[in-house]
């Protein structure tokens, strides 16, 4: 059961991740519900930005992710999982290639060697 509509606050951040079964399998991609002990990633606006791009970019959803990018150009290199990996990380192991070559024309070279 996936949440429809990711807001600011944490309540229903924490539901949208709990709505996720344990284990569950997208391709090469394991999805883990986070415990309610999840570690700061900033301010509620921020975590609420990093889940939607993770959504953006385990779906493919490109279009998400640019309005986003626009908004906030910095987050093309955003760690926006608990262990460190980027939208990038995520589309490409989703095997979503429009995706990811869409994200790459944005980053900066240096971005991409680390």
């Amino acid at each position: 059961m996936a949440a429809e509509k990711i807001t600011g606050t944490d309540e229903n951040i924490n539901a949208a991740e709990a709505s996720i079964p344990t284990g569950q399998h997208h391709l090469n991609i394991e999805v883990l519900a986070a415990s309610q002990q999840l570690v700061p990633t900033g301010d509620g606006v921020e975590r609420s930005r990093h889940l939607q791009l993770f959504h953006a970019a385990l779906s493919g959803d490109w279009e998400a992710a640019e309005g986003i990018y626009d908004l906030v150009p910095g987050e093309v290199n955003a760690r926006i999982t608990k262990r460190g990996e980027t939208a990038l990380h995520i589309a490409a192991a989703a095997e979503h290639t429009h995706f990811v070559k869409k994200l790459v024309e944005r980053m900066s070279a240096e971005s991409l060697t680390l």
